[in-house]
């Protein structure tokens, strides 16, 4: 069902993972993954359309093996996964996997696929240090009423970024390099001048929680980073030249080449409380504890 270079793909990331892969003959199904008597049923989808999640896992609980959904788009179905027999990787983790498979065969090494280990409905956020008690106290120092409040996840992009260039000029060759980190909101593409700390780890989100969609994906802002990280690592550099009695001072500005640039994405969420007063609403990083003075997603106003 899935496309065929998709289907190719992941043929290839079992394969490495000391699978024994084969076509699938069942409709439902793109490939069947056998390791030590267990079976893997894979399907491949651009969309995990709403109402799929609950159709696939009753037929999880029928069928012998295991159910991985690899969704390569956008995932409008929010159900949760309660059963373990059906695993759902998004966008992102299908990116891990073959990247993972990439580097053991590069180093030679062993690959090991986690089908277990991290739970399918859980996601990388960040621990819950402002819970909603706390939050509501904060809340009423700003709010004659609280109307509602709503702990919400939100899709940050982080991308990572390092480069190596060698420019040359009259005078002599000159060496830039870096590395660092930007932010953009999965939501809204806006880049976050906010920090976020690094020690992502993956958790269950709680119950009352809203894990919002991502709406602006890694590859459309990708161009977007490797733009600014070589408007914000250029560099002014002064030449002295001799001419006849007098030495002629030069600046030349340097920036990064863009084919220099390497980048790394990956998508974390931030929690946050979303309030609603009498007065507006207001949003807290429930990982920090602090206000959120520009909005995380669209159509809410920051009193």
């Amino acid at each position: 069902m899935g496309g065929k270079k998709g289907v190719k793909v992941l043929e290839e990331v079992f394969k490495k993972g000391g699978y024994r892969v084969e076509d699938s003959l069942d409709y439902d199904f793109d490939l069947i993954a056998k390791q030590d008597g267990k079976r893997v049923l894979i399907i491949l989808k651009e969309i995990l359309k709403n109402g799929e999640t609950d159709y696939y896992s009753n037929i999880a609980e029928e069928v012998d093996g295991r159910i991985l959904i690899v969704v390569t788009g956008k995932i409008e179905d929010r159900t949760r996964v309660n059963s373990d027999k059906l695993i759902i990787w998004d966008r992102e983790r299908f990116s891990r996997e073959i990247g993972m498979a990439v580097i053991a065969n590069i180093e030679g090494s062993d690959f090991l696929i986690d089908l277990g280990d991290v739970r399918s409905d859980t996601i990388p956020t960040f621990p819950i240090k402002l819970d909603k008690k706390k939050a509501l106290k904060i809340a009423d120092k700003n709010f004659r009423a609280v109307i509602s409040i709503q702990l919400k996840y939100i899709p940050i992009w982080s991308f990572n970024y390092a480069f190596r260039s060698i420019l040359h000029s009259s005078q002599r060759p000159v060496e830039l390099e870096g590395r660092g980190r930007v932010l953009f909101n999965g939501i809204t593409g806006r880049r976050l001048e906010t920090g976020i700390p690094e020690d992502v780890v993956d958790l269950l989100p709680e119950s009352e929680a809203m894990v919002e969609p991502v709406e602006v994906d890694a590859s459309s802002l990708s161009e977007i980073v490797i733009e600014q990280v070589v408007e914000e690592n250029a560099k002014i550099v002064s030449f002295d030249k001799t001419s006849t009695d007098s030495i002629i001072s030069e600046q030349w500005v340097f920036k990064p080449k863009q084919e220099d640039i390497e980048i790394e994405s990956h998508l974390i969420y931030l929690p946050i409380w979303e309030i609603e007063g009498d007065k507006g609403f207001m949003q807290l990083d429930a990982a920090s504890g602090e206000e959120i003075i520009d909005p995380m997603d669209d159509g809410v106003e920051i009193f």
